[in-house]
């Protein structure tokens, strides 16, 4: 599969410590016992309000929700291995219900895990969905593709710098 970001086999064998939601963008941050970060982001999102555009989410299988949900605050607890990680193509019904009830299959990539001692795989996918403004129903509906980013490990600041001036 053609995607943006890295291989999922780039976090197989690290233990998942906790992960974070983003409370304003599709995003998963997830922190592994080796101190290294990883986003899932949402293929093609921009977070500058102007690009937009109709709102995006990022989704999961509800035994992965319980695993992401089972830490509070972002709190280190999960410490799953990850055993495998792998793009997934994913086809799901997608729809419009505003002018008549169009339907069709949309094909689109997800994000799957499967973790040491556990059970089945669990994965993650977008979805596109615009609501009524007066009902709050779905009106619109479709997919995106996800891709997995690696976060640069933030520098010490424990860490000295060199001194740009020459000792005297």
């Amino acid at each position: 599969l053609d995607t943006s970001g890295v291989n999922p086999c780039n976090v197989v064998g690290k233990v998942l410590q906790r992960t974070v939601r983003s409370p304003r963008h599709p995003m998963i941050t997830l922190h592994f016992s080796d101190s290294t970060v990883f986003q899932i982001h949402v293929e093609g999102y921009n977070p500058r309000p102007s690009f937009r555009g109709v709102p995006k989410e990022l989704e999961t299988d509800s035994s992965f929700q319980d695993l992401l949900s089972a830490c509070g605050n972002g709190e280190s607890c999960l410490g799953l291995a990850i055993a495998d990680c792998r793009f997934v193509r994913l086809t799901d019904k997608a729809f419009e219900k505003k002018k008549r009830d169009d339907k069709w299959d949309q094909s689109h990539r997800g994000l799957a895990f499967k973790f040491e001692g556990r059970a089945g795989w669990h994965c993650v996918w977008a979805t596109i969905v615009e609501h009524d403004d007066d009902s709050q129903k779905e009106i619109f509906r479709s997919y995106e593709d996800v891709y997995l980013q690696p976060l640069s490990a933030p520098s010490s600041p424990n860490k000295t710098r060199p001194s740009a001036r020459p000792k005297r």
